[in-house]
């Protein structure tokens, strides 16, 4: 949901100087973890591409991410 989506970009955002790698877990760890991993690469500036093809993350979660970090810029 929204707050999850906040929460989610405000930790990158607030810790992109400090780590050089971010460890995303879920429950499942599939999908949605792996939908938050494409996004902070993209957020990040990173090529994202390679790893959406090896990681099939979950298209809602990635949606919404990048859905509501646009609408917040």
């Amino acid at each position: 949901n929204e707050t999850h989506a906040r929460r989610i970009i405000d930790f990158i955002k607030k810790n992109r100087d400090k780590v050089d790698t971010l460890v995303i877990h879920c429950y499942a760890g599939q999908s949605r973890s792996a939908a938050v991993g494409a996004f902070a690469m993209e957020y990040l500036g990173q090529d994202s591409s390679d790893f959406i093809q090896n990681h099939r993350p979950n298209p809602y979660i990635l949606k919404l991410l990048r859905e509501f970090n646009h609408a917040a810029a």
